[in-house]
């Protein structure tokens, strides 16, 4: 049988099919640096294939108002239109539509913590929208299918865990609240799948239960927990799955295909499948996945990369890969610069591409690309 490779074809099958096949190939390259230094960033890929990069803190550690979209194909930044606040750390999704949500972070003003704005790609401006009722400090932020999103639990402050939810209309610009979890949570993890919304872990209110959960006790505060909460539009309620063996706090967590999440924190990491509410335990990873950076490979694999430097390793700079299925970490290609506090997209290709953060020489406005 006669194969036909067509030029410009074969990286981008190496692209769809991740680094497993092909993993000689993959590797992180430079790319075109930001405009600006900045880390924290908001970065979301836009449906086009470009990325928005926006906000974050700069050098000198102060939150910023602008954005800057970049073109993979050309490789190259744009300007973009800026935020109406500067805004450093906030939530940032994709709506079903194309536009993007931005919600919270850190931002001079009583109302920072609270403030909401859409992005229209297309027109290049940002609408201020209504702000949520409380504080986004440490919450989840979900695009649902159906249209707008959802924020979930946080705190203020570090304080004040909250249970309740607020679901945005995204054609009124206005939030309504949504079922209360079963638990106040923070710093947790959220993923959509085809089963709905999966809630993991985090820091958040004590809970004792007595056998068959006929009574339950609950207040307080917990510095760990190990719960799962499910919810589908339209539920009244968020519905108990089953617990991880082990608390998941202040956790990383993508989405691997359509009904599985990757849940990563500390030298701990996990697979859960939403479709049969079972975990997965992974095999600890040659080095922590504390303040690594998450991003889906294709397949449903992913890679961990960034962090804090390890005095005395040498491989301190090599980024860890996980294949579809995989039940254990591997070395993966090194990054081209240590950074912490930096933010990963995957791009429509399967690439993944690592912007700013902090690095030996302070905040970096470098950027790197994982690909064939």
């Amino acid at each position: 049988m006669l194969a036909v490779l067509v030029p410009g074809l074969a990286a981008y099958a190496m692209c769809r099919s991740g680094p497993r096949q092909a993993e000689t190939e993959w590797r992180w390259r430079p790319a075109a640096a930001m405009a600006h230094a900045r880390f924290a960033t908001g970065l979301v890929s836009l449906r086009d294939g470009r990325v928005l990069a926006c906000g974050g803190g700069d050098r000198a550690y102060k939150p910023l108002t602008s954005c800057e979209i970049y073109d993979p194909r050309a490789d190259r930044w744009l300007p973009a239109a800026a935020m109406d606040r500067p805004n450093g750390g906030s939530l940032m999704v994709r709506l079903t539509d194309g536009r993007v949500l931005a919600v919270g972070g850190s931002s001079p003003g009583p109302d920072g913590i609270t403030a909401a704005a859409i992005y229209d790609p297309g027109r290049d401006r940002w609408t201020p929208i209504a702000g949520v009722p409380r504080s986004a400090t440490n919450a989840s932020l979900t695009a649902l299918p159906t249209g707008g999103a959802i924020l979930v639990g946080g705190s203020y402050h570090g304080n004040d865990v909250f249970d309740d939810t607020f679901v945005l209309d995204v054609t009124s610009g206005e939030w309504s609240a949504g079922p209360s979890l079963n638990l106040g949570r923070e710093a947790h993890c959220a993923g959509w799948t085809r089963d709905g919304l999966i809630v993991v872990g985090g820091r958040g209110q004590f809970e004792t239960c007595w056998p068959s959960r006929w009574l339950c006790l609950r207040g307080g505060s917990s510095p760990q927990l190990a719960s799962v909460e499910r919810w589908t539009p339209g539920d009244r309620q968020w519905r108990r799955g089953r617990a991880s063996l082990t608390p998941l706090p202040y956790c990383h967590g993508i989405s691997l295909g359509d009904n599985e999440l990757l849940v990563a924190a500390d030298d701990r990491s996990v697979r859960y499948d939403a479709s049969r509410d079972r975990w997965t335990e992974i095999a600890a990873p040659p080095r922590s996945l504390s303040h690594r950076t998450l991003a889906a490979l294709p397949g449903g694999g992913a890679v961990a990369a960034g962090g804090y430097p390890y005095s005395g390793a040498p491989s301190r700079l090599a980024s860890l890969v996980i294949d579809s299925g995989g039940r254990a970490w591997r070395w993966g290609a090194p990054v081209l610069r240590m950074r912490t506090s930096t933010t990963a997209a995957t791009l429509l290709d399967g690439r993944v591409m690592l912007v700013g953060g902090v690095d030996e020489q302070g905040v970096t406005a470098s950027v790197e690309i994982f690909g064939p």
